[in-house]
């Protein structure tokens, strides 16, 4: 009997050992999934963020040089229209009858009142809808609507920050991302375009960071970095900086290569990347001779063809 219960004893023990190395184990499974799930949740939601700032950066870049992605925008214009409204009383010549009795018509001529004329101002909108193209465009920098995009994004970027930091990207990088966003806002406000284009880049550079560590997928990096090597041979258009521009775009079309020989590519994205992979020869051969509005076109086009991949 004393054996048999400490048989009892023994397999009591092996089995709560069990159950304890199980429940751990399952416990530890858990923690583990959920921590997964929230990694998961947070590399989704930075993702949408980086794809944000890519966005507004790209418009941010557009408006150094007034392209608008459009054919056609609609502007409003308000006109000030004058007009006078008079007022007449017209003679009552019909007999009057109250209570049965007719009134004396001659007698009862109406008064003529003096004319009230009253003039006044009204705003009238007017719709156009006029065609934006590079050669037709205003050289001229609209800053109070850069100065609005700009300010406008300081209202996201505490969040992106948090966001951020809950990933594996470095810290010194965030933080560097938002002191280049103060300083791209104090070119922004001193009207300097070409720091602003400097800029610019710099961020572009900082969200290449970002997206390296971020995002899953082998073709949004690739694009991303293609587009940076653009944004910079943009921003040194203005200095007719010829050979580092061709250099710039060299490196796009190396950059770019690389998509046409990933496998994840959907049939549907193929020739998309095939115009583009042409396109961007042509602004190659272009840059012979060194025209800003024809690689503006050219720029437009092949920007706005990256950004439907």
């Amino acid at each position: 009997m004393k054996k048999n219960k400490n048989i009892y004893k023994v397999y009591a023990y092996i089995f709560l050992i069990i159950f304890l190395i199980f429940f751990t184990t399952f416990g530890i499974y858990k923690i583990v999934k959920l921590n997964n799930k929230k990694d998961e949740q947070i590399s989704e939601k930075v993702s949408a963020e980086i794809k944000y700032l890519d966005s507004n950066f790209l418009k941010l870049f557009n408006q150094m040089n007034n392209i608008e992605f459009e054919n056609y925008k609609i502007s409003i214009n308000e006109i000030n229209k004058e007009f006078s409204e008079d007022k007449k009383n017209s003679e009552d010549n019909g007999n009057l009858k109250f209570n049965g009795e007719e009134g004396e018509n001659n007698n009862s001529k109406t008064k003529s009142g003096e004319e009230d004329t009253k003039s006044q101002e009204e705003k009238i909108k007017i719709f156009d809808l006029k065609r934006t193209n590079i050669l037709t465009a205003n050289e001229d920098v609209d800053w109070n609507k850069v100065k609005y995009e700009v300010e406008n994004m300081y209202l996201s970027i505490p969040t992106i920050t948090l966001d951020l930091y809950q990933t594996q990207i470095n810290k010194q990088d965030i933080l560097n991302f938002n002191s280049e966003y103060d300083n791209l806002t104090k070119f922004t406000q001193e009207k300097n375009k070409k720091e602003v284009l400097n800029q610019l880049v710099k961020l572009y550079e900082s969200l290449i960071k970002f997206s390296d560590n971020i995002l899953t997928e082998e073709p949004e990096k690739i694009i991303i970095k293609t587009k940076l090597n653009i944004f910079k041979a943009y921003s040194k258009l203005d200095d007719k900086k010829w050979n580092e521009i061709s250099k710039d775009v060299n490196l796009a079309i190396e950059e770019f290569s690389k998509i046409m020989s990933k496998k994840e590519i959907k049939k549907q994205k193929i020739y998309g990347i095939n115009k583009t992979y042409i396109m961007l020869n042509e602004l190659q051969k272009s840059l012979e001779k060194e025209n800003i509005e024809i690689f503006l076109i050219k720029y437009k086009n092949i920007v706005e063809e990256l950004n439907k991949m």
